[in-house]
């Protein structure tokens, strides 16, 4: 099956280098968004075949539409430039868990299915709060920081302590003229779009005809991508509820959990978790649902990057299920 990677990449070229040249199997082809931002050097990304660089490219923020927008160009670049295959969203810092036939072998087998942590908000959020924040207040930037956004509940929630600290931290930090956009957007009446939302991690895979049915129904509902524009996160929720959407819709269609091991749970370091040698056996045990994980720092510790790479260190004819 054709495997087209879209990669949103934002540092780190050389590793870039290292995981395009692992994914490379001659039937692949790799889509690269460097956020605008970036002052890294990637020409040596650019001479590698099978490589498009984006030519929209957006001012990547965490937590941000940004993220969302970035994704969607891709797809579009990508729906030009293709006729079928398997679309797989990674970052810069992911790398294969599994051998290029074993990735190849795992998606000829499910090529009708999303791969995609996709559940009701009040399930990956147990905590009402948080789901009022994420859906109900508006996300106002104060700086590219990825502690510089401010989540600020709308005037008519009669929420006086938050709005108040929201908007005087807007004062505080950015000054009056953003302090009067903020208090214009909480004026607003935010009212949920009328979709059951479903989120999870946004590191997913879709058939391209998934792809072009996800940016279709942006298309045709301009409201939609309109009322995430001040979500927190809107990249955990954006796709995924479209998705669920299509599969209530889509006779044959069906979803299956995301491919991307990722550690969020680890006491007592930055997360998600950044793996090295010592997490082999983590990472080993992690084949066995996942072709891929984030994340990796080839200057922190390469040894783990050598690791993978080494098919003796693989289990022999797979382990994904």
């Amino acid at each position: 099956m054709r495997k087209l990677y879209l990669v949103l990449a934002h540092h780190k070229p050389g590793q870039l280098c290292r995981l395009l040249s692992r994914l490379r199997d001659g039937n692949s082809a790799f889509y690269v968004h460097i956020d605008r931002k970036s002052k890294a050097d990637f020409s040596s990304v650019r001479r590698l075949p099978e490589v498009v660089f984006l030519k929209d490219r957006v001012d990547c923020l965490w937590g941000d539409i940004s993220i969302v927008n970035a994704t969607l160009h891709g797809f579009r670049q990508i729906l030009m430039h293709e006729r079928e295959g398997m679309v797989i969203l990674i970052s810069g810092q992911d790398y294969p868990l599994v051998g290029s036939a074993e990735i190849d072998r795992y998606f000829e087998k499910n090529r009708c299915s999303a791969h995609m942590d996709c559940k009701p908000v009040s399930v990956v959020w147990a905590d009402a709060a948080e789901v009022e924040r994420r859906l109900d207040w508006y996300r106002f930037n104060l700086s590219t920081d990825r502690s510089g956004a401010v989540l600020i509940p709308p005037l008519a929630s009669g929420r006086v302590r938050p709005i108040a600290g929201a908007l005087m931290r807007v004062l505080r930090e950015a000054g009056l003229s953003a302090f009067r956009q903020a208090l214009a957007l909480a004026s607003r009446r935010r009212r949920r779009y009328p979709l059951e939302h479903h989120a999870g991690s946004q590191w997913f895979a879709c058939p391209l005809d998934t792809v072009s049915a996800m940016v279709r129904y942006i298309d045709d509902h301009p409201g939609y991508l309109a009322y995430h524009q001040h979500t927190h996160c809107p990249d955990e929720i954006v796709f995924h509820t479209i998705v669920r959407h299509l599969e209530a819709t889509t006779p044959g269609f069906s979803i299956g959990p995301s491919l991307t091991y990722v550690n969020w749970h680890r006491p007592g370091c930055a997360l998600p978790v950044t793996f090295t040698k010592e997490d082999e056996l983590e990472l080993t045990a992690a084949r066995a649902s996942n072709l891929f994980a984030r994340k990796f720092d080839e200057a922190m510790d390469g040894a783990i990057l050598d690791a993978l790479d080494d098919p003796q260190r693989r289990p022999s004819g797979g382990a994904l299920r």
